[in-house]
């Protein structure tokens, strides 16, 4: 899906779409690979259009969301964010248990001997009370910062082999927020009427359904390059 906000000719709108299925299959490979996630099946789509107007978007529901950013920098400038709703974010953490075991079984202070008793109880399988989920609460933020880094990096790998174009990121920062505040950060970012990439993906990790969101918010001179218009 494109935007009604510009005219794409069919050769703009086939490297978006060869972006899209190269950053998606990207994307599959560092979960299932980096992260350990056994990814049953996916589904991607991309459009061209302001935050403020972005159909995917208005899928997050009014929730409360986790926003992983970065800055684009080099011949690709502006910010790249992923999203997640609440609900995914929680789903995401029951299925990085087994990472976070493997995490905590390469601590070098841990007793390979005897792991299973030294295991702290957040991540034992059994009912953990408030601190004790607080605590997993606080490894999974570190460990989306790190799936956000790998993630943006897989993107940004795509964007250069797809459109030419040098880019890197600044590392990425995670907060938690309402989905209007994070929206509107974004939007504010640079002109309202900005044309973003928003990527929709939809993981089926296990039976679980997983949706992340892949805001690609270019500087007008970058999307212009991205399109092969000239810029004024």
């Amino acid at each position: 899906m494109f935007s009604e906000y510009q005219e794409l000719s069919d050769r703009q709108a086939n490297c978006l779409i060869s972006f899209l299925i190269d950053g998606t299959d990207k994307a599959i490979i560092a979960l299932e690979e980096v992260f350990g996630l056994d990814i049953n099946s996916s589904d991607s789509d991309l459009e061209l259009a302001p935050v403020n107007q972005s159909m995917f978007l208005q899928n997050l529901a009014s929730q409360n969301l986790y926003a992983v950013s970065s800055e684009m920098v080099g011949e690709m400038e502006g910010r790249i964010t992923l999203l997640l709703r609440n609900r995914d974010f929680d789903r995401l953490g029951e299925a990085m248990r087994p990472v976070l075991n493997l995490l905590f079984l390469a601590d070098p202070d841990t007793d390979l001997g005897m792991p299973e008793s030294e295991k702290p109880s957040w991540l034992q399988p059994e009912a953990r009370d408030e601190s004790e989920d607080e605590k997993f609460r606080q490894q999974m933020m570190d460990l989306l910062s790190e799936l956000g880094n790998v993630l943006i990096g897989r993107y940004a790998k795509s964007m250069h082999q797809i459109f030419r174009l040098s880019m890197n990121h600044t590392v990425p920062l995670v907060r938690p927020g309402s989905d209007r505040k994070i929206l509107k950060d974004i939007a504010g970012e640079l002109d309202s009427n900005s044309l973003h990439m928003v990527i929709e993906n939809e993981f089926l990790i296990g039976s679980e359904p997983i949706k992340i969101w892949c805001l690609i918010s270019p500087t007008h001179k970058s999307l212009s390059q991205i399109l092969g218009i000239t810029h004024h």
